[in-house]
C-alpha cells in the first residue's frame, strides 16, 4: 500500500523491508486485544524478530546518516537528548503499528459499512464536499479502534454511582461510547449528511491521537479516490474480519467489484 511505503520512507526502513516490518508491528499490538494469552507466542517472536531488526538498522544509521526520521533520532541522542536504543525501538514500533494498520482497516470498515448502505455511497459521489463528514461518520459507526485502553485502579474510584475497588481493570470501550443514544441523535444510523458531536475514536484530552490530522487526510483522499473511480461497489465474495476482541479491527480481506 502505498501509505505503508510513505511512512516507511519517512521513517527511515528500507523498501525491501516495509512490508515484514509492517508485519510484525501487527503482531505485536496483539498485545492490546483481549486474547494476550493464546496470541504471546506471535507477540513474543514478532518482538524478538523487530527488535533485533531495529538493532542491526540503528548500526547502519549511526555508520551512514540518512535524510529519514530515524537519523534524526540518532543524532539528537548522540546530542545527548538521552534517547536510549529501547525508546528508538519503541518509537519506530508506535510508528509503524498505529500510523499504518489503523488507517488500513478504518478504511476496510468504510467500505464494508458503504456496502452495507450504497445510497450514502451515492450521495459521496454526487457531493465530494461530503468527504471531511464520510470519514468522521464512518470512524464513529464503524470505528476500527472499538476498544480503549485498559486501566487500572490504584484507589476506590466512584463513577456515576459505580464504585471500582482498588485493582479493578477497567476496559473502556469507545466504540460502544459512539453509539450511546444520550450524545447521538439515530446513533445506529449512518449519515453522512449529518453534522454529529465529536467521537471518542481518536480518544480526548492528553490522550487525543498524535496522528490524527494524518489519519483523517488518508480516510478523506482515499475515500475521494474510490468514490470517483467506483459507480456503484458491491461485494464480490465473502469478506474475513479480525476477530472484535482485537485492538484493532477491520477485515482481513474484503472483495469488491463495481458496474
Amino acid at each position: 500500500p502505498l501509505g505503508l511505503r510513505v511512512l516507511g520512507g519517512f521513517v527511515g526502513i528500507p523498501i525491501e523491508a516495509v512490508a515484514r516490518v509492517a508485519g510484525w508491528s501487527a503482531d505485536i499490538g496483539l498485545l492490546f486485544g483481549m486474547s494476550v494469552v493464546e496470541n504471546s507466542p506471535r507477540i513474543e517472536a514478532a518482538l524478538t524478530a523487530l527488535n533485533a531488526y531495529i538493532d542491526d538498522l540503528l548500526a547502519a544509521r549511526r555508520a551512514d546518516p540518512a535524510d529519514d526520521l530515524l537519523s534524526g533520532l540518532i543524532a539528537a541522542e548522540e546530542a545527548g537528548y538521552l534517547l536510549s536504543d529501547a525508546e528508538l525501538r519503541a518509537m519506530i514500533i508506535t510508528l509503524m503499528s498505529a500510523g499504518h494498520h489503523t488507517t488500513v482497516r478504518q478504511l476496510g470498515n468504510a467500505m464494508a459499512t458503504f456496502l452495507g448502505h450504497p445510497e450514502q455511497w451515492q450521495l459521496l459521489r454526487a457531493d465530494p464536499s461530503l468527504a471531511a463528514q464520510a470519514a468522521e461518520e464512518v470512524v464513529r459507526h464503524s470505528p476500527a479502534a472499538v476498544l480503549g485502553v485498559p486501566r487500572i485502579a490504584k484507589a476506590e474510584v466512584v463513577l456515576r454511582e459505580r464504585s471500582f475497588a482498588p485493582g479493578t481493570c477497567v476496559f473502556p470501550v469507545t466504540g460502544a461510547a459512539n453509539r450511546d443514544p444520550r450524545m447521538f441523535s439515530e446513533p445506529d444510523r449512518f449519515d453522512i449528511t449529518q453534522r454529529r458531536r465529536p467521537h471518542l475514536t481518536y480518544g480526548g484530552g492528553i490522550h487525543h491521537c498524535l496522528g490524527v490530522a494524518l489519519a483523517r487526510a488518508e480516510l478523506q483522499e482515499s475515500l475521494l479516490a474510490l468514490s470517483a473511480r467506483l459507480r456503484a461497489p458491491e461485494a464480490a465474495g465473502p469478506a474475513t474480519w479480525y476477530p472484535p476482541t482485537e485492538a484493532v479491527y477491520g477485515p482481513i480481506s474484503l472483495p469488491v467489484g463495481s458496474w
